[in-house]
């Protein structure tokens, strides 16, 4: 159930990164003979769709998780004081879990 949401997320972290170096220049695009680089607005376009996909993945693994709670004690909703919904801007997770005494 993790792997589809965390493969999607990957790809949207890293997409960045394949369509531009960082160098000691400067930031590059990476273009060869062969190919074209997309442009920016290209390329947030695709983060767009990747995002969609992951969030509906990452909707479909907390549902799997909440009808499982019993199975993973230590997984929590993530927006657990009402913030509002997950968004890649407005969510940070540290990864660290503090068990209630």
């Amino acid at each position: 159930m993790i792997a589809p949401a965390l493969s999607f997320w990957a790809v949207y972290q890293a997409l960045p990164f394949h369509w531009a170096a960082i160098v000691n220049k400067g930031v590059t695009l990476r273009e060869s003979e062969n190919s074209r680089a997309l442009g920016i607005d290209d390329v947030a376009q695709v983060r767009r769709w990747l995002a969609d996909d992951a969030q509906a993945l990452t909707r479909d693994l907390e549902a799997y998780l909440e009808r499982c709670r019993d199975a993973f004690p230590s997984w929590r909703p993530p927006t657990p004081c009402g913030c509002g919904p997950w968004t890649p801007d407005n969510h940070y997770d540290h990864g660290i879990h503090i068990p209630h005494r």
